[in-house]
């Protein structure tokens, strides 16, 4: 397996089951990077500190998939502090928001849900990309 030593990754969506793996694999391989998360600053900084503990080295970033100042101002703060980027790893993603949807209920899934779906989902992911580009350059 190939060391990612030295190597600064994103994660967003760290705090979350999916991103917290891959931000544990990463940090296994010798990364050093940030878990961007959107709400659970206590989540993050308890997956953080997990990694601490393994020997990891991680910064937590609250960021705002939805927001394009927010997206850029995630990666300078990551440059700004760990000095560059190598990796990202567009993870962040919703299901329903928090929304409690039946299955199949077209009703409760309403078009404003949708679209944020569609922001977290779609939009967040194209922005992250668009902020990091010239560091993973």
């Amino acid at each position: 397996m190939k060391s990612l030593d030295n190597a600064v990754a994103l994660v967003t969506g760290g705090s979350g089951g999916l991103g917290r793996r891959i931000a544990e694999k990463l940090a296994d391989r010798g990364a050093r990077f940030a878990l961007a998360y959107g709400s659970g600053a206590d989540r993050a900084e308890h997956a953080a500190a997990n990694i601490v503990d393994q020997g990891g080295q991680v910064m937590t970033v609250q960021l705002d998939l939805t927001d394009e100042a927010s997206t850029t101002a995630c990666i300078a703060k990551i440059v700004d502090r760990i000095g560059r980027l190598d990796l990202l790893v567009n993870n962040a993603g919703m299901a329903s928001g928090g929304h409690d949807l039946p299955a199949g209920d077209l009703d409760a899934f309403t078009p404003e849900i949708f679209n944020q779906m569609m922001a977290v989902n779609v939009t967040g992911p194209y922005l992250m990309a668009r902020a990091a580009a010239a560091e993973l350059r």
